[in-house]
């Protein structure tokens, strides 16, 4: 076994020794390693210096040249003091900043003010590298990120928030979190850059925004856990006003959008087109950010697969537990469709709530009506519906049918709670009949089925039978 002890003195032996012949043999190369000694104590002693000076003097200093070339304007903090590793540099400690004229307020943050090796000890014209900002909580209202293309260009110095939290918010209300957020914003040649990586309702988010000057600008966003993206490419704004625009594609789970916008004090939405396998149409309408977050957008849909929508709407809203769709009580907003001339009405989104509105389907020889709404939003998740059908029957006479009643999800099951033909009421007897018939010969333990034209057809004509 290896004796360390030993070892070691015999290893400290051998350089002693090295020296010592190396002094009477070989002159130059002692004076090389008393210089190299020198230089390293020389080096240390400049390093740690700092470490003596008495900061409360110099803070405002140092304050003010981080208002002046980094736009941050401290409000509060507990010291500053100084750190020799991994790098020289000032520690302001637990910190509340704003960034950029209230862009980004920061709390109970740590400031490492990276400083340049050559001016350690100047604070007269004080200078630094770069800034990074440690274990912050920051908000960011939404009414100010039109200036954040500006507020990127003026910044003079390196800056990164590590291990933070951002807060987004719109009239003092939170709309959602970044959690976990690496930012960097930094100049690059000619070009200015901001990426930022975080985790937005615990999936991973990148988003990277690029401004070349008089050039066009582009952002990118990736939420890769959900197979999801946009790039939106800004058009060069000569006017320099407030009005942004650009084009946007947006791919989330190989659904895709492209539209034009325009973004003043809402996002206009204009010759836009989304496409899946269950649906193309061209798209227009608005998105408000403030004070809460509301949609109004168009859709005259040129293929529109009901069978696949209903099955989505199943799979993604009706089964899961509510718990596990926050994002989905965070929609409020409205969509317009109209598919040719078969079919319109309204989807409204009312906090986790989807309903059905005015739709009017119109095919030969009969006319449908249909309203829809979710009772029970936290728990079985039911759809109350009122269908109304009007139709050619026997001898050709016209019928009208009004059915009243829930479609219960997570028991495949349809509940006929009315029916009404021809303005007259049947009785409870011939209404559970009917709703047994319908869930075996229609609904059969598959409530897709329910869109099976050929079997729903034919119920309603033994109807007047």
């Amino acid at each position: 076994m290896l004796n360390f002890k030993k070892f070691l003195n015999i290893n400290i032996h051998q350089v002693v020794n090295f020296f010592l012949i190396s002094k009477s043999t070989n002159k130059k190369l002692t004076f090389i390693f008393y210089l190299i000694l020198i230089s390293l104590f020389i080096a240390i002693f400049y390093l740690l210096s700092p470490k003596l000076l008495n900061y409360s003097s110099r803070e405002f200093i140092i304050l003010e040249a981080l208002k002046a070339k980094s736009s941050i304007n401290i409000k509060k903090f507990k010291n500053i003091n100084y750190r020799i590793f991994p790098t020289p540099r000032l520690v302001i400690k637990e910190s509340n900043f704003d960034f950029h004229k209230d862009f980004i307020l920061v709390e109970n943050s740590n400031i490492h003010i990276i400083l340049n090796l050559k001016g350690l000890l100047r604070y007269k014209n004080f200078d630094y590298r770069r800034i990074s900002v440690e274990n912050s909580n920051s908000k960011i209202f939404i009414k100010n990120l039109s200036k954040s293309i500006n507020i990127i260009n003026k910044n003079q110095k390196k800056i990164n928030f590590t291990k933070s939290k951002f807060n987004f918010i719109g009239k003092e209300k939170k709309l959602f979190e970044i959690s976990d957020v690496d930012l960097v914003i930094k100049k690059k040649n000619s070009e200015d850059i901001f990426n930022l990586s975080g985790f937005l309702l615990q999936k991973k988010i990148f988003i990277n925004f690029s401004h070349k000057g008089n050039k066009n600008n582009n952002l990118s966003l990736k939420l890769p856990d959900i197979d999801s993206s946009i790039k939106i490419f800004f058009q060069n704004n000569e006017n320099k006003n407030r009005i942004v625009s650009g084009l946007t594609n947006l791919e989330v789970l190989n659904n895709f959008f492209q539209f034009d916008f325009t973004v003043n004090d809402r996002l206009e939405i204009a010759n836009g087109f989304v496409r899946n396998k269950s649906v193309n149409s061209s798209v227009k309408g608005y998105l408000n950010f403030d004070p809460n977050f509301y949609f109004d957008l168009h859709l005259e849909p040129n293929m529109f697969n009901v069978k696949n929508i209903f099955q989505f709407s199943l799979e993604q809203y009706l089964l899961p537990n509510m718990k596990s769709l926050k994002f989905a009580k965070k929609l409020n907003g409205k969509l317009d469709l109209k598919f040719k001339d078969l079919f319109q009405g309204e989807v409204l989104f009312e906090n986790g709530s989807i309903s059905l509105k005015n739709f009017l389907i119109n095919k030969k020889n009969e006319f449908i009506k249909l309203e829809t709404s979710i009772e029970d939003l936290n728990s079985t998740k039911k759809v109350v519906f009122d269908f109304q059908k009007k139709l050619n029957g026997k001898k050709n006479r016209e019928e009208m049918f009004n059915i009243k009643g829930q479609i219960i999800p997570v028991k495949n099951k349809v509940v006929l709670k009315k029916i009404f033909l021809n303005n007259k009421e049947l009785s409870k007897e011939k209404i559970k009949f009917y709703e047994k018939k319908f869930n075996e010969q229609i609904v059969d333990k598959n409530l897709v089925n329910i869109f099976n034209s050929r079997k729903f057809n034919h119920f309603f004509k033994n109807f007047s039978k």
